[in-house]
């Protein structure tokens, strides 16, 4: 899609996004993970997902459909599950997020 034209989704990822971003609990999930940090993250996770990234690809007109963005946002927490052990704080963190959270409708 061009610049200029949003998808009829545009609002409803924009306003998912920000709140995300906003939460107090959602700074594991802020940037991509650093891999000096936790050198084997990549190893394990082989799609990587972050909140700036779908920040970015929003802004860049990215996701098609509002199911590309669910998706993307359903993978951070899915690495998340996949990578940390249950019941860990990241896990714990992810449930809070995503309680009452379902999909991203157009106005």
């Amino acid at each position: 899609a061009r610049a200029g034209k949003r998808p009829s989704h545009y609002a409803g990822m924009v306003s998912l996004i920000n709140d995300l971003k906003k939460h107090n609990s959602s700074w594991p999930f802020q940037k991509p993970v650093d891999p000096e940090e936790v050198p084997d993250y990549y190893t394990v996770i082989t799609n990587p997902m972050d909140l700036s990234t779908i920040d970015r690809k929003i802004k860049a007109n990215s996701y098609k459909t509002i199911e590309d963005f669910e998706d993307d946002v359903r993978r951070i927490f899915a690495n998340c599950r996949v990578y940390n052990a249950e019941g860990t704080s990241y896990v714990k963190i992810y449930t809070f997020l995503t309680r009452g959270k379902s999909s991203v409708q157009a106005d």
